[in-house]
């Protein structure tokens, strides 16, 4: 199921137009091929410097959570335990734990903005032939995708649903992948669209209408603007040459 590095066909693929409020019957437009996309250096460390801060943030709450757990602890130690002291346990405890697990999620969610924004090559490669992610591992023809489906749209994103298991690793706190609550499976990836140095747009629509061009189906996960969008991927033509008549 692996794309061939050898094989890199040049072509155009012709996508939605991006909906807008001001205009919302946009133009399809023409993407050449391939699509190369890599990291956007600023916006990966922009937004890696927000989540750390987050972070930072919350493992500081669950630090004054744990002293003042610590705190209770020592009060029931020398005066015994009373409903009260019950009672603000169950609620400083799972806020201790939950301000704990955000603050490690956020920090290693950061450190993944910074590693792909000190990337030097290319993370996404989309050709006429097929896929390849190099965040992942990932790299399929087209022919092998049953479904790809839009997997956030605020962030960017796209599910592919393989037709058989394939070899990769999904981290699961990258941008676009941690937001989805995402569970990784053989046959299922995902692949990020977000602060690339091409527009997720063009990214999540190519591959869908490269995906139903090659009779996969394109889908939306829940009901919205995109769904509109979906409506408008030119459907593939196949026009019947007629043989020339033997001479």
């Amino acid at each position: 199921m692996a794309l061939s590095e050898n094989e890199i066909t040049t072509d155009t693929v012709v996508i939605p137009g991006e909906l807008k409020l001001k205009n919302p019957a946009t133009p399809p437009v023409t993407v050449s091929l391939p699509i190369v996309a890599r990291p956007s250096e600023v916006w990966n460390y922009l937004h890696g410097l927000l989540v750390l801060t987050g972070g930072l943030f919350a493992l500081l709450l669950g630090v004054l959570f744990g002293m003042a757990v610590v705190g209770v602890g020592l009060r029931v130690a020398n005066a015994g335990l009373s409903i009260w002291d019950v009672l603000l346990l169950l609620v400083l405890v799972p806020m201790m734990i939950f301000a704990v697990w955000r603050g490690v999620g956020c920090t290693v969610a950061a450190l993944t903005c910074f590693q792909d924004a000190m990337r030097n090559g290319p993370v996404l490669e989309i050709t006429a032939d097929g896929l390849r992610d190099y965040r992942s591992g990932l790299s399929v023809p087209w022919s092998s995708v049953q479904c790809a489906r839009i997997a956030n749209n605020r962030i960017g994103g796209v599910i592919l649903q393989l037709r058989g298991p394939v070899k990769h690793w999904q981290n699961p706190f990258r941008l676009g992948v941690l937001s989805q609550g995402y569970r990784p499976k053989p046959d299922r990836v995902l692949v990020s669209a977000a602060y690339l140095d091409v527009r997720a747009h063009v990214l999540i629509y190519t591959i869908l209408t490269l995906t139903q061009r090659s009779d996969g189906e394109a889908i939306s996960e829940s009901a919205g603007p995109n769904d509109a969008a979906l409506r408008r991927i030119p459907r593939q033509t196949r026009v019947n040459v007629p043989s020339s008549p033997a001479s």
